[in-house]
């Protein structure tokens, strides 16, 4: 199965929509939801629904600036467990540590991270392994900024906010809620700011209370599947695509939604490269295509991106301890 969301990421889509006119029965029915499915708080569905629900009804919406309008609803409000969890950290370093722990209650497929350098302090969001609409982008950057001011009740100005799709054609909604330096067509999804920040208080904790939260949302964290690797998730891609070519760090860290510099930190951390990867697709490859007699080992040695049949034989051999007919001789 692939990545997934919580129902509530469709939920807040179409409450974001009703506020701008539109029927809810019209929104669920462009972005392909059953209504039924709004009933369970807990319901979880495929990245790929809620990809469609954040690009179809902002459409739907005629809103530019709809994730900043959903941001916006939001504040004063508490939508999900982890906003629960995090009203009750003490400092914003208390919050982010919480959001971080618990982002996949939300998602599963987002990456989010913290990087202090110095002075200076990062927060920042990709969907690792799926395309991010940029509405839903626009929602979670604008919440972080949003959020940290009303907790906080400061005047929180980071040094820059910045975005990975496009700028719009109209700023005027990104200046007003923002109000900060913005950067758009960038690496990331990020809100660059001072580390000094993550030990503000925040306006309200209850620390017996939190306690009682974190542990409810530790209980639902450790109901979800297991969470993918960089590695299985790289296997995946390349499996898919290299029958049309072999696909570069570069170009299978885009697939991936991520940086070429993040997968290789990724991997690396599972112990693991690109090139292990890459090698391990192959010989899975190789070993099913070999067993199709249908296929010559020329076609085989193509499709795995190898230019010459010797390369490829040479490969085989390491991977299986045979050559290529000797294997096709066994099976």
């Amino acid at each position: 199965m692939g990545p997934t969301g919580c129902i509530k990421a469709i939920r807040l889509c179409v409450l974001t929509a009703s506020r701008a006119g539109v029927d809810p029965r019209e929104a669920l029915a462009v972005a392909e939801v059953d209504p039924a499915l709004l009933e369970d708080p807990t319901a979880r569905v495929p990245h790929d629904t809620v990809a469609r629900a954040w690009t179809r009804i902002p459409e739907l919406a005629r809103d530019p600036a709809f994730g900043l309008h959903a941001a916006e609803l939001l504040i004063g409000q508490l939508f999900d467990v982890v906003d629960f969890v995090t009203d009750q950290c003490a400092t914003v370093r208390e919050v982010i540590g919480c959001v971080l722990r618990y982002q996949r209650l939300i998602h599963d497929a987002v990456d989010v991270r913290l990087t202090v350098d110095g002075a200076r302090a990062r927060i920042s969001q990709r969907f690792a392994g799926a395309a991010a609409p940029p509405q839903l982008s626009s929602f979670i950057v604008g919440l972080w900024v949003l959020r940290a001011r009303a907790l906080t009740g400061l005047p929180f100005a980071p040094y820059q906010v910045t975005f990975a799709h496009p700028a719009p054609a109209d700023l005027g909604e990104y200046d007003r809620l923002l109000a900060v330096p913005l950067g758009f067509d960038a690496d990331e999804n990020a809100v660059l700011f001072d580390a000094s920040f993550l030990d503000t208080p925040t306006l309200r904790s209850d620390p017996a209370l939190g306690a009682v939260l974190r542990r409810h949302a530790d209980e639902l964290l450790a109901r979800l599947p297991a969470e993918p690797s960089a590695r299985s998730a790289l296997e995946r891609h390349l499996i898919e695509a290299l029958g049309r070519g072999v696909p570069d760090v570069a170009a299978a860290a885009r697939a991936l939604g991520m940086s070429a510099r993040t997968l290789q930190r990724r991997l690396g951390d599972e112990g693991e490269s690109y090139k292990s990867v890459l090698d391990e697709a192959r010989r899975k490859l190789a070993v099913a295509h070999m067993r199709e007699r249908g296929r010559t080992v020329s076609e085989v040695a193509f499709l795995l991106g190898f230019s010459e049949v010797s390369a490829f034989s040479r490969a085989f051999r390491r991977w299986t301890g045979h050559s290529p007919a000797a294997y096709r001789r066994s099976g």
